[in-house]
């Protein structure tokens, strides 16, 4: 009962960090998408008892039919720019799943403390996701080794969009602390945001 509690938590914990990071903007929505069908699949699976959960493999429909398409346009330029967008997805994906990982046993070791769970169920779940945070490390690795041009490119989004949100952030703390007007406020992050 004490590991159902624990990893339903630790699962609401990694859907709350993909919902951050989509409400802030920096999940594409087809990558989104998956996470959102990857974390519906582990709650199936803990709710059915298999803790850890074990999840077939399934993609969506789109990164299936890309596939497909990459395959029958072979090496055409058209089948390259669809294998290369989902490398990037791809890419995108196990990035943010290395990011949950870190995130989720930092978050439950902090319930520690406000629980009577015992703490070794808590540290074999968080052991569970460190683990898996290094396994998803050595593949976006291999991503990042055979395809560096693509990997670059998400990476400076993500950080031009941190370099945004970021901005945003401190003009609105600004704004409510008096230091600027409201009004100058909203000017500065609408420029901000083009």
């Amino acid at each position: 009962e004490a590991l159902q509690v624990v990893w339903s938590e630790a699962l609401a914990i990694e859907k709350q960090v993909y919902s951050e990071l989509n409400d802030r903007g920096f999940i594409s929505q087809p990558v989104f998408a998956e996470l959102t069908l990857m974390m519906n699949l582990k709650i199936d699976a803990i709710q059915a008892g298999s803790i850890p959960p074990q999840l077939p493999i399934v993609k969506p429909l789109e990164v299936r039919f890309g596939n497909f398409l990459v395959k029958l346009l072979n090496n055409s330029s058209w089948g390259k720019q669809i294998q290369s967008k989902l490398i990037a997805n791809n890419y995108e994906y196990l990035t943010f799943i290395a990011h949950a990982c870190s995130q989720v046993p930092l978050r439950l070791r902090s319930l520690v403390a406000d629980s009577e769970i015992p703490g070794k169920v808590i540290e074999q779940c968080a052991y569970y996701y460190e683990k898996n945070q290094q396994e998803i490390l050595k593949q976006i690795e291999t991503i990042v080794r055979e395809s560096t041009d693509i990997t670059i490119s998400f990476q400076t989004k993500i950080l031009n969009k941190f370099t945004i949100v970021t901005q945003n952030d401190t003009v609105e703390k600004l704004a409510k602390e008096g230091v600027i007007s409201e009004t100058v406020a909203s000017k500065i992050c609408q420029n901000i945001d083009i």
